[in-house]
């Protein structure tokens, strides 16, 4: 290399030093770039949301809007005794019922805590089994077999577990193989729908002494409204009928109804087939039916709000009262029971409560969850 090569090269490697050494060496180069990179990637962006907007509307046009899914609720599950086929809750306690033996488990009903067992003495004869509770007027209330004369009902004091009375009504109440009529307690009384037999009695809930017999068609379904006890029979008809005079009229005409409650402002139906309905108790109309695939098994209504168990998904259903339709499922149940009749759904102290019977469970639902 000669004097005038080396010289050349040393002028280069001295004006790269500079560029690497000087920060301002190529900085208008370096504006423009960055200068059009905000411009590419706003151009980018504006394509992107372009596309968005197209997908969603072609989706809406083709699909229609997307249904909001309901949303599952914390669920709690209490095994309990080996046949469970009834639950019914008073204040702090739950009481599940035992098909096979006349135990009766009672379960703390904020913890979910087995609290203690106890055999139901009245119902110990060779034929005696346990069929249906239910809390009412500050009792449990326990349905059974007492022998050959059939059902009868008897009145547990919830403090103490202690047995206060039981009455026979006979019949078949709530045998599903036959025709399973109702029982309700209100207005000091206990009414039992006897569908066989075509009456329905009503009985002193203090002294279980028989007061009155009501003829009818085979009753369906009970309950009582302050004044007013409702009734339905086989034919379709609903009844409204006067406690203290025993006037009776015919309010509404429907499908057969197996289930009445009343609360939330309305009469609430559950008709043979599964379907719920609504009442308006000063004008004797159905004023809705609950949209809906479900075929609800049990229905309940408190202050906990409407709940229907569908047993054929295995889930708890919560119908809205302002809008009659359902704005929440839960699934309880993974592998239900498909029966002819169920009696498995309460509510109390807070919850929804539901008879696993496969399971040998009881399940607690927070609605509010």
């Amino acid at each position: 290399m000669n004097v005038d090569a080396r010289a050349r090269a040393s002028a280069q490697a001295i004006d790269r030093s500079a560029t690497r050494v000087n920060p301002f060496a190529g900085l208008d180069d370096l504006l423009r770039r960055r200068r059009r990179q905000p411009l590419q990637r706003a151009a980018a962006v504006a394509v992107a949301l372009l596309v968005m907007v197209v997908a969603v509307w072609a989706g809406g046009v083709r699909l229609g809007p997307t249904p909001v899914q309901p949303t599952p609720g914390p669920v709690t599950r209490i095994a309990v005794g080996p046949m469970p086929v009834s639950v019914a809750v008073t204040p702090g306690t739950a009481w599940v019922l035992d098909g096979s033996t006349p135990i009766i488990t009672r379960i703390d009903a904020r913890t979910g805590r087995l609290q203690s067992t106890f055999s139901a003495s009245f119902a110990q004869q060779l034929d005696g089994y346990l069929v249906f509770a239910m809390a009412a007027e500050g009792r449990l209330w326990v349905v059974h077999w007492q022998d050959l004369r059939g059902a009868a009902m008897s009145v547990i004091d919830p403090s103490t577990g202690q047995k206060l009375m039981t009455f026979v009504f006979g019949g078949h109440v709530l045998q599903a193989l036959n025709k399973p009529g109702d029982i309700t307690v209100g207005s000091g009384a206990v009414w039992v729908a006897l569908q066989a037999d075509d009456q329905v009695k009503r009985f002193d809930a203090a002294t279980g002494k028989l007061l009155d017999q009501i003829p009818l068609p085979e009753p369906t379904a009970l309950a009582v409204d302050g004044k007013t006890l409702w009734v339905a029979t086989a034919d379709g008809r609903l009844r409204s009928i006067d406690t203290g005079t025993g006037a009776a009229t015919v309010r509404a005409t429907t499908e057969m109804v197996t289930r009445i409650r009343v609360g939330q402002g309305g009469v609430w139906l559950m008709t043979y087939d599964g379907k719920v309905l609504r009442l308006d108790p000063r004008t004797g109309q159905i004023v809705a039916r609950v949209p809906g695939t479900f075929q609800a098994a049990d229905l309940a209504v408190g202050t906990e709000g409407v709940w229907a168990y569908d047993q054929h998904q295995g889930t708890v259903l919560r119908i809205d009262p302002s809008t009659n339709q359902v704005d929440r499922i839960i699934p309880v149940i993974s592998q239900p029971l498909v029966e002819l009749d169920s009696r498995v759904l309460a509510l109390g102290d807070g919850a929804v409560w539901v008879v696993d019977k496969g399971s040998e469970a009881l399940v607690r639902v927070n609605p509010n969850g």
